[in-house]
């Protein structure tokens, strides 16, 4: 659960920053059709949903895998469709908030390539990359996420250590 948490905060600020920048551009009712004029935008969303829906190798694959995997170690493998069922639903969402942003709207003249300002394209770029990170280093995180899980689990040992009983 800490490692879902910690992919949650990398991935959903990266799709706000995404959603954010295009309504500051467009306004609430952005036309669609956006790859063109931002392919880098089209991209690093495209990313973030992906990792999101739980697609290797970003970090919510391997978030999604270790849950899995604590279900059947529970003997909870009854809630296991759930998990898929919500992942595939995820997956069906970003496809269409992708396809309406960046698709749609392909009959209407293309708008001029604009570059994404500075102060949103880099933590935009940062955070889809901190998630590939974590994906391509989940061994070693989940292994620090377990440890931070079992000090919330069974915190006698902080407790002790703080109070020196």
């Amino acid at each position: 659960a800490v490692y879902l948490l910690l992919h949650d905060v990398v991935v959903l600020p990266a799709l706000f920053l995404a959603v954010a920048f295009v309504d500051r551009r467009y306004g609430r009712g952005a036309p669609g059709g956006l790859l063109g004029p931002h392919p880098g935008l089209a991209a690093l969303f495209l990313a973030a949903g992906a990792s999101l829906a739980g697609a290797p190798p970003w970090s919510g694959f391997f978030g999604k895998l270790a849950l899995l995997d604590a279900l059947f170690a529970a003997g909870r493998g009854d809630l296991v469709p759930v998990v898929l069922v919500a992942s595939l639903l995820t997956l069906a969402a970003m496809i269409r908030l992708f396809v309406g942003l960046f698709w749609g709207g392909q009959d209407r003249p293309a708008a001029e390539p604009r570059p994404m300002d500075p102060a949103t394209a880099w933590p935009l770029t940062s955070l889809v990359a901190l998630s590939l990170a974590l994906g391509l280093a989940a061994g070693p995180v989940l292994a620090l996420a377990s440890a931070a899980a079992g000090g919330l689990v069974d915190p006698s040992a902080y407790v002790a250590a703080v109070l020196g009983g």
